[in-house]
């Protein structure tokens, strides 16, 4: 799943992965990131959406950061894993 995501980038400039938590009991991923433009986010919850090993994602938060970064959009998505068994 991580590779997937990190593969959403095309090139560093387009985005980066800053933090990642997890909770095993709730089989819950919380993903924060910096993207270049907002359309990169929607782009990793579809990507999210097409593995069979993610049940859900959903976008928790975007904020569009007014500096001189190359990749102004600050995000946090959440997506739960399906049960294994």
């Amino acid at each position: 799943v991580l590779d997937a995501l990190d593969a959403t980038f095309e090139k560093p400039a387009d985005g980066v992965l800053l933090n990642m938590e997890s909770n095993v009991e709730r089989m819950t991923f919380k993903v924060s990131g910096e993207a270049r433009d907002p359309g990169l986010v929607q782009g990793i919850l579809s990507r999210l959406k097409t593995l069979g090993s993610v049940a859900d994602a959903v976008l928790l938060g975007q904020e569009y950061q007014q500096s001189s970064s190359p990749r102004p959009v600050l995000f946090t998505l959440e997506f739960h894993m399906r049960d294994p068994s």
